[in-house]
């Protein structure tokens, strides 16, 4: 289970690129393509390994004016929804998805 206190990261078999304002992430492992919207590619854009998912919540609610119960929901469905699809991984689990 995925929670705000654990550090994401992208999967390294996953590219990403910007395009009017969304972001398509490619999975090498099974070629499916993910699209986010403008919210969700900032968010993408702010994974690096290094935040953990609290830290994310706090700068999108201060980059998008939300409470901070919203945008600590939003990360997480965020979080859960790409570490579910195998776009993202969490630090220190990275090993977990590798195989698949």
């Amino acid at each position: 289970m995925v929670t705000l206190s654990q550090t994401p990261a992208r999967h390294p078999q996953s590219a990403s690129s910007i395009v009017d304002g969304q972001a398509l992430i490619v999975l090498a492992t099974s070629g499916e393509v993910i699209v986010l919207n403008e919210t969700g590619a900032q968010l993408w854009a702010w994974v690096d390994g290094q935040a953990n998912g609290a830290e994310l919540a706090a700068r999108l609610a201060r980059v998008y004016d939300l409470s901070a119960a919203q945008a600590a929901a939003d990360t997480l469905s965020f979080l859960r929804a790409l570490v579910d699809a195998g776009a993202l991984v969490i630090v220190g689990e990275a090993s977990r998805g590798a195989g698949e």
